[in-house]
């Protein structure tokens, strides 16, 4: 049990060094367009910044999105992850809020398309990336209301269409 106990204690502050580690900001142009990286400081390339068509991703309230094998997180202007990549899809930072998916899968059949991301389960993050609603809600358009229905079948939140909580709801 010892071991076990250590062993977790270790990989969470592996966990948290990589995080609060400084990174710094890279740009290249190589013959396929500009490759945008964030690099240890002995130089390695540690995560990508998050692409939007052939652009990097913008700082929004602070934070950038980047990827990590695969996954998507934040860094902040200073080069710290602020929320380690661990989502399959992450909007931006609208206020306080995020809406983040775990389980999507890319569903575009023309590898130079963008990214078609169907499927997994919704949640909402904070700017520091505690949980407000949990990864496990299904997405729906609401035509009539012009928002997005997130709901498990007990619970739900519901988002404008400019990515803004407007409601969250309990079943009983």
């Amino acid at each position: 049990m010892k071991k076990i106990v250590c062993t977790l204690m270790l990989a969470f502050a592996c966990l948290a060094s990589a995080s609060a580690q400084k990174l710094q900001f890279h740009k290249e142009k190589t013959d396929n367009g500009t490759v945008y990286t964030y690099q240890t400081e002995d130089g390695e390339d540690y995560c990508s910044v998050y692409m939007v068509k052939k652009d990097p991703d913008k700082f929004v309230n602070g934070l950038q999105r980047i990827v990590k094998d695969g996954k998507i997180g934040f860094i902040n202007k200073d080069g710290i992850i602020v929320i380690v990549p661990q989502y399959d899809v992450a909007g931006q930072f609208i206020g306080k809020y995020s809406l983040v998916n775990k389980g999507a899968h890319n569903v575009a059949t023309d590898p130079q398309a963008e990214p078609d991301m169907q499927g997994g389960q919704w949640g909402v993050i904070d700017k520091k990336g505690k949980v407000i609603m949990p990864c496990g809600y299904n997405k729906v358009w609401d035509e009539s209301k012009k928002t997005y229905i997130y709901h498990n079948g007990t619970k739900g939140f519901e988002y404008t269409n400019k990515g803004k909580l407007i409601q969250t709801t309990q079943k009983k």
